[in-house]
């Protein structure tokens, strides 16, 4: 009984571990997401070039900050710094770097080691970013206050962000001090006795709640040989302390993912107790079980979907959905709106690539490629062959270390691939080597990097891509001819005719989706990798070839399948929506009634 009760409270201490690591993790991802909103919103209060214009526009950023704070379910103490400068803001108010640290933090003047420590917090490392990492944890800074002289005891902890689209440089950090993590957030109402402490590789403590009014345990028995002891010590993972006046349990989890130390202390009288009552309700537990787990479901479940509902507020919503249909609805519309509008972005970029055709000023501010000024370059690399995931994640890494937006994509059976690169400050050359770097990482081959004459508008691409075809050796009028619109003659022999290539290339494409168009992981990305070409390439074909977009050829085939089934079968709605690759059986029916104007219901009544 007294091993069960010994991995009850363990279980607790990893919970803690789980949370606190979950905790970190959240901040980071709250801070990259306050960055993305800031070139989002052009008139953003946290902009620099706007604090600077007016020295009393930091109650803005301050008041800004107050907002992401209240937004934060956690309430959790937020900060901006802005690299080079030499003020702090945090949600109440601006600080310089001495008000900080002595008005904020409490940390006296002569305590240099605790100045110095957050100077270092602050201070830019030029090698905080990993080049070769989208989502690096080098974005992270942490700083611990906790075994100060002086001042306040928190834990400080940053994310390096570029803030809007002029890309300052800044950290927002949150802090957590001994009262902000809420012990009934991952433990029972036994554990509310408890204490936490958090120790990092160095055995050195970077977070505790344990307060200064705590009236069991004191900072104290932090440092005791005992406790220092057991804490080095891998094995063991429970210790029984006692000093004249105070008796504890302490359990220890140790994590393999940053080599943190989770500690928990739990008084032993409190202990002993909860060790009797367990073994005297065990009894009573027995006749209750069922009517307890379905309270504990219904109190996970509360707790679980509170922040769904407040994200579900904020989402446009139809009658008959829940939250869970709203936010999947709302993200797979964002999707879809973010493809399309890429869709058509690649589709202008390369009427003008191939053929010269200029992309309407309407259409570039529609698609809000006329925010870029230039200048542009198209950058080409033969014999490469990247997948779906590959082009996102090069662009991402692209778009990180530079703040370049670029465009990849295939040109069937031309053997290269090319890159439509949005151009700021940085060197063509300069990005042209981190491309080559970053695809000899991936495949561990060398390939040449063609690099295009810069431009200055987005309509003189086709120019800098001749001068791309001029290195290749490909002449650009013969690369033309190959890539003019499909036409399919049945007299022209499969060794002369690229057409010939296209239609059979279509065939086979279509035959693969007729054989699996009622898998409901079917996409448009699984279907351009299969094939090896780009989702870009695979539109293209579709809209040439068939006529209508590969989602629309999709959704086509399972409703005339669904029509088939529900004329042919007894089967229910949510059974053919299944069967026709469409689990989601509300979602099934509205498809339906959007493609022939009733429910699949009604329409198997009207039928019959």
């Amino acid at each position: 009984m007294q091993r069960k009760n010994e991995e009850y409270y363990i279980d607790i201490t990893g919970s803690f571990a789980l949370f606190f690591q979950n905790q970190i993790s959240e901040m980071k991802m709250k801070a990259l997401n306050i960055s993305f909103d800031t070139r989002k919103n052009l008139s953003s209060a946290l902009l620099l070039s706007s604090i600077k214009k007016d020295p009393y526009y930091y109650k803005e950023c301050v008041d800004e900050l107050a907002k992401y704070r209240m937004q934060d379910p956690n309430l959790y103490n937020i900060g901006i710094f802005y690299y080079g400068e030499d003020y702090i803001f945090t949600h109440l108010t601006k600080y310089n770097f001495s008000g900080f640290c002595e008005l904020y933090m409490n940390i006296d003047r002569s305590d240099v080691s605790a100045i110095n420590k957050i100077k270092d917090f602050f201070s830019y490392d030029n090698n905080t970013y990993d080049d070769n990492s989208f989502d690096s944890n080098s974005l992270l800074r942490i700083c611990s206050t906790y075994d100060n002289s002086s001042g306040k005891k928190a834990l400080l902890v940053g994310t390096r962000v570029r803030i809007g689209n002029q890309n300052d440089e800044a950290l927002i950090f949150y802090i957590l001090d001994s009262s902000s993590i809420n012990v009934s957030l991952f433990a029972s109402q036994s554990a509310s006795s408890m204490e936490f402490c958090v120790f990092d590789s160095n055995n050195k403590l970077l977070y505790s709640t344990i307060s200064d009014s705590s009236a069991y345990i004191d900072n104290s028995i932090l440092n005791d040989k005992k406790f220092i002891d057991f804490l080095t010590n891998s094995r063991d993972n429970t210790l029984q302390y006692f000093t004249e006046n105070k008796k504890f349990t302490v359990f220890k989890i140790s994590s393999n993912i940053n080599n943190y130390k989770y500690i928990s202390f739990i008084p032993m009288d409190l202990y002993e107790e909860n060790l009797y009552n367990f073994y005297s309700t065990l009894r009573i537990i027995s006749f209750s079980a069922f009517a307890l787990l379905i309270l504990l479901f219904v109190f996970a479940v509360y707790i679980n979907y509170k922040p769904i509902i407040r994200l579900v507020r904020g989402l446009s919503r139809q009658s008959g959905e829940n939250e869970l249909q709203v936010i999947e609805n709302t993200l797979a519309r964002m999707r879809n709106e973010t493809s399309e509008q890429n869709m058509l972005i690649m589709d202008f970029l390369l009427s003008n690539l191939l053929y010269g055709i200029p992309i309407p000023d309407k259409e570039l501010e529609r698609l809000e490629i006329s925010k870029y000024k230039g200048p542009f370059c198209v950058l080409a690399i033969p014999n490469l062959k990247l997948n779906t995931t590959d082009r996102e994640q090069l662009s991402a890494n692209i778009y990180m270390k530079y703040g370049i937006v670029v465009y990849i994509t295939d040109i069937l059976y031309n053997d290269h691939t090319i890159i439509i690169c949005l151009l700021k400050d940085a060197s063509v050359h300069e990005l042209s080597n981190f491309i080559k770097d970053y695809i000899y990482d991936l495949f561990n081959i060398k390939f040449q990097v063609y690099v295009g004459e810069v431009v200055d508008s987005i309509n003189n691409i086709r120019k800098s891509y001749i001068k791309c075809l001029n290195k290749m050796d490909i002449s650009a009028s013969e690369h033309a001819l190959t890539n003019l619109p499909l036409t399919f003659n049945d007299n022209i022999t499969e060794e002369d005719s690229k057409s010939y290539k296209y239609k059979t290339l279509m065939q086979n494409v279509i035959e693969y989706i007729n054989d699996s168009f009622t898998n409901p992981s079917l996409s448009q990305t699984k279907v351009a990798d299969h094939f090896g070409i780009s989702t870009y390439s695979l539109s293209r074909l579709f809209k040439e070839h068939i006529g209508i977009g590969f989602t629309e050829y999709i959704t086509a085939k399972r409703i005339d399948y669904a029509k088939r089934l529900l004329l042919t079968t007894d089967k229910t709605v949510a059974e053919i929506g299944c069967e026709v690759g469409i689990p989601n059986a509300n979602y099934f029916s509205k498809l339906f009634k959007a493609n022939c104007g009733v429910s699949p219901t009604k329409f198997r009544s009207l039928q019959l």
